[in-house]
């Protein structure tokens, strides 16, 4: 290799990391300039009206900066508040407009090691002053062979410190955070018995 090559390539590098660096820096200047800030870094609980026996989910959005991408993971719960599932996002992309989170997740039973089905799913986000925030969604998944499953689902924010840790019911969270769907799942179902 002659010096000049060399030079060349020890130069080339470099200047090639920076160019790449500043046109990202720049395509989310230019998003964050057109279709305002996301903010939906955080613990999300959410009602699943369609659920039928596990109504609740509780999930942790995260930008993790090694993948280039948000994540969201979490915990699929009864409706007394036992865990019934995990999902953990597999891939995941925002849509041309910003104006959804794409995201492909893989679930395990509680019980189980390994994966059991996979799925789809849609954060919609929507304008809060100058901020884009999660307003509800959909998730689709797989049940047998030949058919899935739709639920459409609302979005609040709870604080991280009160998600249970793994295995342990989030009865308090689900039973502050949505008083009256506890309330008609849990109390008003016994008082009819």
């Amino acid at each position: 290799m002659t010096p000049e090559t060399w030079l060349t390539v020890m130069l080339g590098i470099p200047v090639a990391l920076i160019a790449t660096y500043l046109w990202l820096a720049g395509v989310w200047l230019a998003d964050r300039i057109r279709f305002g800030e996301v903010d939906m870094a955080g613990a999300w609980a959410e009602w699943i009206e369609s659920g039928e026996d596990r109504c609740f989910s509780v999930g942790t959005l995260k930008y993790r900066w090694f993948s280039g991408r948000y994540v969201f993971d979490g915990t699929n719960y009864r409706n007394d508040g036992r865990p019934f599932c995990y999902w953990r996002t597999v891939a995941s992309h925002f849509g041309h407009d910003k104006s959804e989170y794409i995201y492909v997740f893989a679930t395990k039973d509680v019980k189980s090691f390994q994966t059991t089905s996979y799925g789809y799913g849609v954060v919609n986000l929507a304008p809060d002053g100058k901020r884009l925030v999660p307003a509800g969604g959909f998730y689709m998944y797989s049940v047998g062979v030949n058919a899935s499953l739709q639920r459409d689902h609302t979005m609040l924010k709870v604080n991280d410190r009160d998600i249970p840790k793994p295995g342990q019911s989030a009865r308090a969270l689900l039973e502050g955070t949505f008083p009256d769907e506890w309330r008609r799942l849990n109390v008003e179902k016994i008082e009819e018995r």
